[in-house]
């Protein structure tokens, strides 16, 4: 078997940067990767400058280009951004301040999935309990669909295949379209998380595997993907947060993610609080790393890319965090990234001693190709 089938990432994963026009004007973004790049799933930051502190911005060709979510935020879907295209080469956007403001320069992580095309699975098919639409590519390993909830809990399909670890996605992140004041719901499978029946929020810091704090609010409206079957999610009741996951008649979005050898990695370290910290394997050049404390409250959502921090190289330290709108932020967190994985290099930040991270990173190239010769040789 070849270690990977995806010997060019930027096939399926970008980061543009670009600054907002000066005016009321729409801005098109090329991608200067693999041409053949048409994004369906689009995440956007306002970064630095005149409006750097605007919330995320996420569009995906399941929901629509013009369809706008932030993970910074507890807000309902908003569909104002009405001059948003998915172009064959990347993107164009509407006159919006926090994705296209003047004198503010924004970076955007796009995916390439399925073209937009979707399945619909019913419930009673493939083990699911209520039924979807999701598009899905197994060769990169993310499916984006939606489904409306009923109140109960429910096995929900996302068209992910299995893994040789497990049947069921290795995340899932969920978010409520219809309703505002509603959290994004992480579901981690248990290889990661420990806990089964715990889950984290993109849009807030958290800690999963707390024992005390704010855990038990946790296990409530829960996206759990422990012991479900293949290509399953379960979203669950459990008191307040049921509107995050499966309020009856409200409508949702997933994502889900199952890793790809030479192509993305789900995975926890343990911190060790020294300069020289841990070196995480992936198996590729990373792109793109976020990672998150699993059992501290208190910490942030980290974003570290491969095209923001181009005068340092390593390390890279240009961080965005997730769950809120701050600008980026140089030197709060640093990693290197190396040929076949990335390395900590700092005694505090995310590498504080002895606590539990959660990461999931995207490459820029594969360790070994699908021929069997290391990309170190070119």
């Amino acid at each position: 078997m070849a270690y990977t089938a995806i010997d060019d990432p930027s096939e399926f994963f970008q980061t543009a940067l670009w600054t907002g026009t000066s005016d009321d004007s729409t801005k098109t973004v090329t991608n200067d990767g693999n041409s053949d790049l048409q994004p369906d799933w689009l995440w956007i930051k306002a970064r630095s400058g005149t409006y750097g502190t605007r919330d995320h911005a996420m569009y995906d060709s399941t929901r629509g280009a013009t369809k706008r979510l932030e993970s910074s935020a507890t807000d309902a879907e908003a569909t104002s951004d009405s001059n948003n295209t998915f172009n064959s080469d990347g993107f164009t956007l509407t006159a919006n301040y926090s994705i296209n403001g003047p004198n503010t320069n924004h970076v955007g992580w796009q995916w390439k999935i399925n073209g937009g095309t979707t399945a619909t699975n019913n419930a009673g098919s493939n083990g699911a309990t209520l039924g979807s639409v999701y598009q899905v590519n197994n060769t990169m390993g993310v499916s984006i669909g939606t489904y409306t909830g009923d109140g109960s809990d429910r096995d929900i399909y996302t068209g992910l295949s299995a893994s040789g670890r497990h049947n069921e996605p290795d995340m899932v992140w969920v978010k409520n379209r219809s309703s505002g004041s509603t959290n994004w719901a992480v579901g981690l499978h248990y290889n990661y998380h420990a806990v089964a029946a715990r889950h984290l929020s993109l849009n807030n810091t958290d800690g999963g595997d707390t024992v005390g704090g704010n855990s038990g609010e946790h296990q409530q409206g829960a996206a759990n993907v422990y012991n479900r079957g293949v290509g399953l999610f379960e979203v669950t009741s459990g008191g307040a947060g049921d509107n995050d996951t499966h309020a009856n008649g409200d409508d949702y979005v997933f994502y889900a993610f199952r890793q790809i050898q030479g192509f993305s990695k789900i995975g926890s370290f343990t911190t060790d609080g020294q300069a020289d910290g841990p070196f995480i394997y992936t198996g590729f050049k990373p792109a793109w790393v976020m990672t998150k404390m699993l059992n501290y409250d208190g910490d942030y959502w980290w974003i570290v890319d491969n095209k923001r921090d181009t005068t340092n190289g390593n390390p890279r330290k240009n961080a965005i965090r997730a769950n809120d709108s701050a600008a980026e932020n140089n030197g709060l967190f640093n990693v290197h990234f190396h040929s076949n994985g990335f390395k900590c290099v700092d005694s505090g930040g995310q590498n504080i001693d002895g606590y539990k991270v959660l990461y999931m990173a995207f490459a820029q190239r594969p360790f070994v190709t699908s021929e069997g010769v290391p990309t170190t040789a070119f």
